[in-house]
């Protein structure tokens, strides 16, 4: 995306930027949940926008990777619920994990994937 970038192409006349601009901070406003909205509500280009929403939600902080983390080996399937539900969980944790720069190698993660099916108790 253009705008993302903060700079004007060279081929782009100053209109069409701003025109640009105004519908990019638009398209990102009307994709936010309410709650998040208030956070970026007084940004009015797309870079800032996105740059404050990176520095919210995508904190690359010791105890954000810390949580994440937990978060995976702590992740257990209950009886009964869906398995699809179960692996977008997963995968959801694992991108943010990748998202904060953890790396975790495939065989590891097949070996919490796998553990996560191994029940707490037993009958």
């Amino acid at each position: 995306m253009k705008a993302l970038s903060g700079k004007k192409p060279e081929k782009m006349d100053a209109d069409d930027w701003k025109e640009c601009e105004a519908k990019a901070v638009s398209t990102i406003r009307l994709s936010l949940a309410p709650e998040v909205k208030y956070s970026v509500l007084k940004e009015t280009s797309t870079l800032s926008m996105w740059s404050k929403l990176e520095k919210i939600y995508i904190s690359k902080s010791l105890t954000n990777r810390l949580y994440l983390k937990k978060k995976l080996y702590q992740l257990r399937m209950d009886d009964g619920s869906d398995i699809r539900d179960h692996v977008n969980t997963f995968n959801k944790i694992t991108i943010e994990l990748l998202k904060v720069e953890v790396k975790i190698d495939e065989e590891d993660l097949a070996i919490i994937f796998l553990h996560h099916f191994h029940p707490l108790r037993r009958p």
